[in-house]
């Protein structure tokens, strides 16, 4: 699988738009709220898990933080409303897990109502899990905005 980084869908979009705009005030983040300089999300990354007697399996994540294995879902009502697209979902977490990988999910009214929530959201996960250096990090971590 390639990895592409392009956008496929108006909420992934929109959170790569908040996260690029973040990432253009990081100076002034890391100086007020102790934004860890670190912090990386990369766009429609593919993630191959593997299992004892089993085929591999590809899947590609909306966004994914790779110091803490985090993948950031982002489910849009179009393609994320049946039955199945859901047992789709949940599987995908679940093989996600198994492999080490832990999966936040965001609604589409979640990023439209709200983006820098759930930036902040992905941020909040990103500090929770990292081992973070206390170079990386000023005074202590709190609300991004």
């Amino acid at each position: 699988m390639a990895y592409t980084e392009q956008p496929e869908s108006p909420i992934e979009k929109k959170i790569r738009l908040i996260y690029n705009d973040w990432k253009l005030q990081k100076e002034e983040v890391l100086n007020i709220l102790g934004y860890d300089k670190n912090f990386i999300l990369k766009q429609q990354y593919p993630i191959t898990v593997f299992f004892k007697n089993k085929k591999p399996k590809d899947y590609i994540v909306d966004f994914y933080q790779p110091d803490t294995k985090t993948c950031i879902e982002l489910d849009g009502h179009t393609y994320h409303s049946s039955r199945d697209e859901l047992k789709r979902d949940k599987s995908k977490d679940r093989d996600l897990l198994r492999s080490g990988y832990h999966t936040i999910r965001f609604t589409s009214d979640e990023v439209f109502e709200s983006p820098i929530k759930c930036l902040s959201d992905i941020y909040q996960v990103y500090c929770s899990r990292a081992v973070i250096n206390e170079t990386n990090i000023i005074d202590e971590v709190g609300d991004i905005f």
